[in-house]
């Protein structure tokens, strides 16, 4: 992803460890979900001359209700 996105093949981008989910409201992402701690979500962007910054965003943890 970081090569795709620093070449300016892909534009910004969002990517998830295993367990995260992403909620979007059209095309604007509003959330990160995920299952179980110490996973997140990342924000690649491309910054000057090609280098890619990667931003953790931080997942909402979601837990059970009770029945």
């Amino acid at each position: 992803m970081h090569e795709f996105v620093g070449n300016g093949t892909l534009p910004t981008s969002h990517c998830t460890d295993d367990g995260v989910g992403l909620v979007y409201r059209g095309t604007r992402l509003v959330e990160a979900v995920a299952d179980h701690e110490g996973v997140a979500a990342y924000e690649v962007s491309r910054a000057e001359h090609g280098s890619v910054r990667e931003t953790r965003i931080e997942p909402r943890l979601l837990t059970a209700q009770p029945a």
